[in-house]
């Protein structure tokens, strides 16, 4: 205890209110350094992340993942949070979070379904590459739980994705062959008669032949980019949907083989050599490789005129499923397309997607047929 100094009486040392100041301002300095160092933590991680993304997706992929997570990020955080109002908290804090009905969780969603399907959309349309292949599964709703909303909004990326210009495709082509396009091409049609997620199709005629040909050829860069879009994606995938990895790993595995189309070059010739064998599909065609001019990032095939496009034929064969059964083409596509929508909507209640076969799969059915073909052959010889 230490008497007061008189009122008036001038001021005396105060220790003990020095020494608590004293304390004061050393754990405010030393604060002070903590949230500097803090600080320079978080800069010094976020500079390290950043540099490790630059180097894993490169200085182009790395600016095509912030422009997604710019649109992605704001859109997941959202929809995840009116999943988990929805569901989860209205269950563990019932009386923060009262329940809502299925309408009402309906409803919400569908405002945020008006509010971020556009604005993917166009990111999506923007960055191409993989994000056009992600708009294509979207539009044909593969996973079987897509909203009808984005499913109606992507479905330009079916058949109206946008053309690379011509420069780039001549640049490839030539790089393939080695020649000016000119000495190879007597005819190469600029407008491309299709457009896919990494490559376009254009009309050609051959210099040396005269022949009408259709020439499929990759774009720039479309597996790196493939590549660095789907790493990316994952990443993303991974910290907010962990649950559809698996899909992003079956992805990589189909596309290991897609870039490069002397593999599927090979697979035209051979499954070609086995229909005109069998002699009982005299309806199916497969194009003419020409091999010689098939490279890694270019196909050269003979152009089949005039042929009936694939989705005429299914279109006609619908037709003829609904007359078999009687009612017109609109009612039984109209009933074929609530049956799907009836079991997807049963399967995301359930939190499955539709079942989907895998690229193992696929691999061992293509193996097991060619272990039979080839008994089959070897049968025959012996006989």
């Amino acid at each position: 205890w230490r008497p007061k100094a008189a009122f008036g009486q001038g001021s005396e040392p105060r220790p003990a209110l020095a020494s608590a100041s004293t304390s004061w301002q050393k754990k405010a300095t030393m604060l002070r350094r903590a949230l500097g160092l803090t600080t320079v933590g978080v800069g010094g991680g976020a500079a390290l992340a950043y540099q490790w993304a630059k180097e894993a997706l490169g200085e182009d992929g790395l600016e095509r993942l912030i422009k997604y997570d710019r649109v992605a990020i704001p859109a997941i955080v959202q929809y995840k949070w009116v999943e988990a109002r929805c569901g989860k908290l209205s269950r563990l804090a019932p009386l923060l979070f009262p329940p809502v009905s299925e309408e009402e969780e309906t409803a919400r969603f569908a405002v945020l379904h008006e509010r971020w399907a556009q604005p993917l959309f166009d990111i999506f349309m923007e960055l191409g590459g993989f994000y056009y292949k992600s708009g294509q599964k979207i539009a044909a709703n593969t996973s079987g739980v897509m909203p009808k909303l984005y499913i109606d909004l992507f479905q330009p990326f079916l058949d109206r994705i946008p053309p690379r210009p011509f420069a780039e495709i001549r640049a490839v082509v030539e790089e393939e062959l080695g020649v000016p396009l000119g000495e190879v091409f007597s005819e190469f049609e600029e407008a491309p008669l299709g457009c896919a997620s990494i490559g376009q199709t254009h009309r050609a005629v051959l210099r040396a032949s005269g022949e009408r040909v259709v020439v499929k050829v990759q774009n720039p860069k479309a597996e790196q980019t493939f590549r660095g879009d789907v790493f990316a994606l994952k990443t993303v995938v991974d910290a907010f949907a962990p649950q559809a990895s698996p899909a992003f790993d079956e992805i990589q595995k189909q596309f290991a083989t897609e870039f490069d189309y002397r593999g599927e070059c090979a697979n035209a010739v051979e499954v070609r050599a086995n229909l005109v064998r069998s002699g009982r599909f005299p309806n199916v065609l497969v194009p003419r490789m020409h091999a010689a001019l098939c490279t890694r990032r270019l196909l050269v095939m003979e152009e089949i005129f005039p042929c009936v496009p694939l989705h005429h034929a299914l279109d006609a064969q619908a037709a003829l499923v609904a007359r078999q059964r009687g009612v017109t083409k609109e009612e039984f596509l109209a009933a074929e397309k609530a049956r799907v929508e009836a079991e997807s909507r049963e399967a995301a209640s359930r939190g499955r997607l539709v079942r989907q076969l895998s690229h193992n799969t696929y691999e061992r059915y293509i193996a097991l047929q060619r272990v039979r073909a080839a008994c089959w052959r070897g049968a025959a010889r012996l006989y």
